[in-house]
């Protein structure tokens, strides 16, 4: 469909996930009780990593926030405030944006459909049913 995308930058997600818990189903506590837990109730493995628990410290939440889709796309428009976002949509190129999001979007539909087709081969060429 090719729709452009707006969201707010991963700071400003960050910050209002932090103030008003508008990602609250992103935990378990949140979401089926309300509660901003403090940390998982068994302790992770790698200590480098930020608890995905935690919805009161920002460098965890900043951290697992940003493994959402709409920070791994290309083609999104990220604004960091209201104001931002009032001018990226006055002055933003939605259909350029668009066309690119369809080049993308066509080139990962080729890369899969080449990446399928080794695999169905290769269950083909190996399984013996085939053989």
């Amino acid at each position: 469909m090719n729709i452009p995308l707006l969201f707010p930058s991963l700071d400003l997600l960050t910050q209002w996930h932090l103030e008003f818990s508008v990602v609250n189903e992103k935990t378990w506590d949140q979401a089926l009780f309300g509660e901003t837990p403090q940390g998982s109730h068994i302790r992770g493995v790698l200590s480098s990593v930020p608890d995905p628990n935690n919805d009161r410290d920002r460098t965890s939440v900043r951290y697992w926030l940003n493994f959402s889709d709409f920070y791994q796309w290309p083609h999104i428009t990220y604004y960091d405030s209201t104001d931002d976002l009032v001018q990226k949509l006055t002055t933003t190129d939605f259909p350029l944006i668009s066309k690119k999001m369809k080049e993308h979007n066509k080139q990962v539909k080729e890369n899969l459909l080449t990446k399928w087709k080794e695999i169905l081969d290769n269950i083909k060429r190996y399984s013996r049913k085939w053989t």
